[in-house]
């Protein structure tokens, strides 16, 4: 899906086999279309924009005809988790440990669409 080449293809997965081995758990997408970035600026967080923002990214998939969206959150950002957690149910979390504790860890959410 991401029009890799082959070459770059095979680049990225040597690497991330050297880093991660046979686990591609972190990688695996929680669902069939995934929200990448979420951002309110500053000056106008607290105005319901975030919920617009995932009431439209809820549209889109359905449109798209997807079957589930995900969306993921690093840890220590409250104000996206109680957002995302409003929409959606946690998937799977991946504490700092996971990490080698180089990274705060992470949780990635998913709501299935299907009615």
């Amino acid at each position: 899906m991401l029009d890799w080449g082959t070459s770059i293809t095979k680049s990225f997965e040597q690497a991330y086999n050297k880093i991660w081995g046979d686990d591609n758990s972190f990688l695996k997408p929680q669902a069939e279309m995934i929200v990448e970035t979420v951002a309110v600026s500053p000056e106008h967080r607290g105005l319901g924009l975030g919920h617009s923002l995932m009431k439209a990214a809820f549209k889109r998939a359905r449109e798209a005809g997807a079957s589930s969206l995900g969306v993921m959150v690093i840890h220590g950002n409250s104000p996206a988790k109680a957002l995302y957690e409003k929409y959606f149910e946690p998937f799977v979390t991946f504490h700092s440990a996971f990490f080698d504790d180089t990274f705060p860890g992470l949780t990635k959410y998913r709501a299935n669409l299907n009615p």
